[in-house]
């Protein structure tokens, strides 16, 4: 390859050589000049300047070709590398798909995790209420037994007799004059002895109780001091309640009239009690147990409201009245009430009289109790009121007892009584008179019934 160049230089020269002879002008045969050493030096120069600016050009020649063989073979791995970019990128969208599948489960599987951890949590918590609290509770599948009530030895003296046992009959005391005034009595009792039992279990978001409370002030139709003093069991209380987080509870049962005090907020089994062991506590304290549906709401733990509707029962004292009135009756035996009779008494006109040991009242609709307590953190404040609604039947001009009608004899009663009872078969009444009383207010009102007296 270097003879090569050598050659083309050789001849590049000898052609130039000969065109500058060839252009100058002919003079007179001229000798030709004669080849020095330093031309030929020079025209060696020339040729390795020429070599090396060639061998310059062949590297530079040669590191286009490697720098293009470089470019390609980066080409050929970009290539290939976006190949397997894009596989990576399809197997990475596939495994994607898979992970979202996965984390959905995983959610799922988290839900249920949550809700057996809140099980456990509760678990645990009853677990650890359990060993700290007193043996007498019992625990069986997260229900809570707690067992309570005690055992009385008590006894009452009075100065004047009034025949009844640790409760004193606030509406029966004796007056001067009386014979039971003038003596004195004494009477021990074990019978407000009392056993009750607590039921709790805890929901995701509400506490399930149920409180059974009885003891023995009650008396049976052969109840009496003479040698056993065999009492009956009573129940004094029996319901069911579920108190929801926000403040909401709902109590349905045998419980303590809403209009009862409490010492905190509306709570169940804290009310207010006189402390005092007379069973019919002191004269003012306004209370009642007895069926009732109850919801209130709680706000902050600083104000309550709450609601209730409650069994009613009317009673009704008249003294030196005409028993021209019907406003209920005594129990029917049949009927699950107290049907014994007390005492039975004859008038002078042979009419016999019989009292009830109960008497209950024909009520036209139950009681409605609403309560709003306040604790702003000195006291205890209640505001109530009852909205309750009272009837009875008036049969005009006519004592039964006495037998006196508007002026009229005792044969003209009865005479009457028999008309009236065969009109009953034909025809209704013309109107029947019915008395109503309000909370404010008393007044007589005439409605129209549509079936035969």
């Amino acid at each position: 390859m270097k003879s090569a160049w050598k050659l083309c230089a050789i001849l590049f020269l000898a052609t130039t050589m000969v065109a500058q002879v060839s252009s100058s002008p002919k003079s007179k045969k001229a000798r030709p000049a004669a080849v020095t050493a330093a031309d030929v030096q020079a025209l060696k120069d020339a040729i390795a300047s020429q070599q090396a600016a060639i061998a310059a050009q062949q590297q530079q020649i040669q590191a286009l070709q490697d720098e293009l063989h470089r470019g390609s073979q980066a080409v050929q791995q970009a290539q290939t590398a976006a190949t397997d970019a894009s596989g990576k990128a399809d197997a990475a969208q596939a495994q994607a798909s898979q992970e979202q599948q996965a984390v959905g489960d995983l959610k799922t599987e988290i839900t249920d995790l949550r809700g057996t951890v809140g099980n456990t949590v509760m678990s645990l918590q009853e677990t650890q209420k359990s060993v700290s609290e007193s043996p007498l509770a019992l625990h069986f599948k997260g229900i809570t037994i707690t067992p309570g009530g005690f055992l009385a030895a008590e006894f009452v003296r009075r100065s004047r007799a009034l025949a009844a046992d640790i409760n004193s009959p606030l509406n029966s005391l004796t007056m001067p004059g009386a014979s039971q005034n003038n003596l004195s009595e004494f009477f021990g009792s074990g019978r407000q002895s009392r056993v009750s039992m607590l039921a709790e279990g805890r929901l995701n978001n509400a506490k399930v109780s149920g409180y059974v409370e009885a003891d023995f002030l009650s008396a049976a139709v052969n109840s009496n001091n003479n040698q056993s003093n065999s009492y009956s069991l009573r129940q004094r209380q029996a319901f069911g309640q579920a108190a929801f987080d926000n403040g909401w509870s709902f109590t349905g049962g045998q419980m303590w009239s809403l209009l009862t005090e409490t010492k905190h907020g509306v709570d169940n089994r804290s009310e207010a009690l006189p402390m005092t062991i007379d069973a019919q506590y002191t004269a003012g304290f306004s209370w009642a147990r007895q069926y009732g549906l109850r919801v209130a709401k709680g706000f902050g733990n600083k104000v309550w409201f709450a609601a209730s509707i409650e069994n009613p029962q009317a009673t009704v004292t008249s003294h030196g009245n005409a028993s021209n009135f019907l406003v209920g009756s005594a129990g029917a035996g049949g009927g699950l009430y107290n049907s014994a009779i007390t005492n039975c008494t004859t008038s002078s006109t042979g009419v016999t009289t019989c009292s009830p040991a109960a008497s209950y009242s024909f009520n036209p609709s139950p009681d409605i109790v609403a309560k709003i307590v306040f604790e702003p953190g000195f006291g205890h404040y209640e505001v109530f009121g009852v909205y309750s609604r009272f009837r009875d039947r008036v049969f005009p001009c006519e004592d039964v007892a006495t037998g006196i009608n508007c002026g009229g004899s005792v044969q003209q009663l009865e005479r009457r009584r028999r008309l009236r009872r065969q009109r009953a078969m034909v025809v209704f009444p013309q109107a029947t008179r019915l008395r109503t009383a309000r909370a404010r207010g008393k007044w007589d009102r005439t409605l129209r019934l549509g079936w035969p007296a």
